[in-house]
């Protein structure tokens, strides 16, 4: 018996691992389909005027003027043959905290054709901040270009007043620069292939288990 004290410890704590991260994922799978249902709402529904709290990809429409002053850019990307990124802007609304819009891909070297000052209409869906990781390209304030979708940080790092703290993500059929997002953003689910993943695993540990102690019990 004392053989299988070693076997038995082992094979119990990758079983409560196996289990802990099966539960997870099935955690992860409850929080992605509260996702995507918000996302399928948003889809069919008309947008709504911006709420205090609004919840992530609530399809809102805001009314202000631009601050091109304080224009930034975040991230890259390629549109066919064209390198570039997205363009953030603050959005003014009288008496109430700006709102950082990502107003979409603009190239590199693109310019501002805005007329300073104009009331405009933006309809696009809430996202929620990026947090830096480890492995984020660092921000380059002195270029203006960002890498982290955070507003409350680049505000202060760019000394502007303190936005709201979210983006809103500007949407619309328009190919011109700006280019808007053309729909939500689709998000992956395979919690559930993950989840079972990991209870198979515990299940194969416990038989093998059993099946090494059946065998040391009969030498």
């Amino acid at each position: 018996m004392r053989k299988l004290i070693g076997p038995f410890l082992f094979s119990l704590v990758a079983f409560v691992i196996l289990i802990a991260l099966g539960v997870w994922q099935v955690k992860r799978l409850h929080w992605k389909e509260g996702l995507l249902a918000d996302i399928a709402a948003a889809q069919v529904n008309p947008p709504v005027p911006l709420a205090q709290i609004p919840r992530q990809f609530t399809k809102v429409v805001v009314n202000g003027t631009w601050d091109q002053a304080n224009a930034v850019l975040y991230g890259t990307d390629v549109r066919i043959d064209k390198l570039g990124s997205f363009l953030v802007e603050p959005l003014l609304r009288p008496n109430q905290p700006p709102v950082m819009v990502d107003r979409g891909f603009v190239p590199d070297g693109w310019k501002a054709t805005d007329v300073p000052g104009a009331a405009v209409s933006v309809v696009g869906y809430i996202r929620n901040p990026d947090r830096m990781a480890w492995w984020s390209v660092a921000d380059d304030p002195a270029e203006r270009h960002f890498y982290t979708l955070n507003p409350v940080n680049i505000a202060a790092r760019m000394g502007m007043t303190q936005p709201e703290p979210y983006v809103l993500v500007s949407m619309g059929d328009s190919t011109a620069y700006p280019e808007p997002s053309h729909d939500f953003p689709t998000l992956p689910n395979n919690h559930l292939s993950y989840a079972l993943t990991w209870f198979s695993l515990a299940l194969v540990d416990m038989v093998m288990f059993v099946l090494a102690a059946r065998k040391t019990l009969r030498e």
